[in-house]
């Protein structure tokens, strides 16, 4: 039992692998894979006998097999405009509070010499900005004013109002606590400080299109059997499927066949393939 369980294991084996190459070379080379090849090959290739055409010719006989399915899609593209808005920052201020008061541009510190009782030492200590933080703050708030520029988080009305092709300015004030070492050699503890920011953009308003193509199937045909299918697998008539691709006609579709599968008529004599024809 168990030698004709696996006689029959490798001839399954054997046979899905004649059938992988056999798909492999219609792939590859097409309806013409089969010339030289036997009627036999055709038969186990389209799953059937085939059927038999009056014969007039030099040759033994000649088959028509078909696994041939056409799909009827109807498709219908839709072009959309859209505007969009491309920041670029004008400008911008970052600074750090220190906890004596100091304004320091951008967080940053200085390093300078010292001495001590044990000889010279590093001491880090801050800048003092406040004056052109000072002055810089001033200027941000004139701009703001003067370009009419409006926070980032309500502007959708104004971009909504802006031309393509124009532009307009919005600014945003944010700040979040970094943290500080402090300075030992003053005895300044570590802390967290504020980070301010202050940014302007100009926002350059332009056009942007976006193609969606919408498919949908009218029919199915079976050319093996001669049946119709709609899209959800269900036969219909004739009548059917061309109702269904006029009515996507009216709507604007395009019609778009796609091809599974073929149809051959083989050329055979001496039960050899010695023409095939793709119909």
């Amino acid at each position: 039992m168990k030698k004709r369980m696996a006689v029959i294991s490798v001839c399954c084996i054997f046979l899905l692998l004649c059938t992988s190459c056999t798909s492999l070379g219609v792939r590859l080379h097409g309806e013409q894979y089969f010339v030289g090849k036997t009627e036999n090959d055709l038969i186990k290739y389209f799953g059937d006998h085939g059927i038999e055409l009056s014969n007039k010719t030099e040759y033994d006989k000649v088959v028509r097999f078909c696994n041939q399915i056409d799909t009827i899609y109807m498709d219908k593209t839709i072009v959309k405009t859209y505007k969009e808005g491309i920041p670029q920052l004008i400008f911008s201020l970052n600074f750090v509070e220190y906890n004596d008061g100091c304004l320091c541009l951008n967080g940053r510190g200085h390093y300078s010499g010292g001495t001590s009782s044990v000889g010279t030492v590093i001491m880090p200590r801050h800048s003092n900005d406040n004056h052109v933080i000072k002055s810089e703050l001033s200027r941000f708030w004139s701009e703001v004013k003067r370009l009419n520029a409006v926070p980032t988080n309500n502007q959708d009305a104004r971009f909504n109002s802006t031309p393509v092709g124009n532009w307009y300015f919005v600014y945003k004030t944010s700040s979040e606590y970094t943290y500080h070492v402090g300075n030992p050699y003053v005895k300044e503890p570590s802390s967290s400080i504020p980070f301010y920011h202050y940014d302007i953009w100009r926002i350059d308003v332009s056009s942007k299109q976006k193609e969606t193509t919408y498919t949908e199937i009218a029919y199915v045909f079976d050319l093996k059997y001669l049946t119709y299918y709609d899209s959800e697998g269900e036969q219909i008539s004739l009548q059917q499927a061309l109702a269904n691709e006029k009515y996507y006609e009216n709507q604007g579709y395009i019609r778009r066949l796609s091809t599974e599968g073929m149809t051959v008529d083989a050329y055979i004599k001496d039960e050899k393939i010695i023409k095939i024809e793709k119909q």
